[in-house]
């Protein structure tokens, strides 16, 4: 079982505008909205069978499952399948 932790950002200054990263790193992996002033709302475990390969993760899909967990309180996402980047 592979255990990955994000951090979830929600804007201060817009409605309805998220991003998300690893803790403790500076990049953003997805940000949704328009909202600059962002602020740490939700710390998210995803555990899947599947190691995470940042380059061919579909990221705004992740950032909307965070959305979904930080609104059902639901900080372990067990089972979880990392969507893939497809070309369409």
């Amino acid at each position: 079982m592979e255990k990955v932790s994000l951090q979830l950002y929600k804007a201060t200054d817009a409605e309805e505008a998220y991003a998300i990263r690893f803790p403790r790193e500076q990049k953003w992996l997805a940000r949704s909205g328009f909202g600059s002033q962002l602020e740490p709302v939700w710390s998210l475990d995803l555990e899947s069978e599947t190691p995470v390969e940042q380059g061919s993760i579909d990221w705004d899909s992740v950032l909307q499952r965070a959305i979904e967990a930080y609104r059902l309180s639901d900080p372990v996402v067990t089972g979880f399948e990392w969507p893939r980047i497809t070309s369409d």
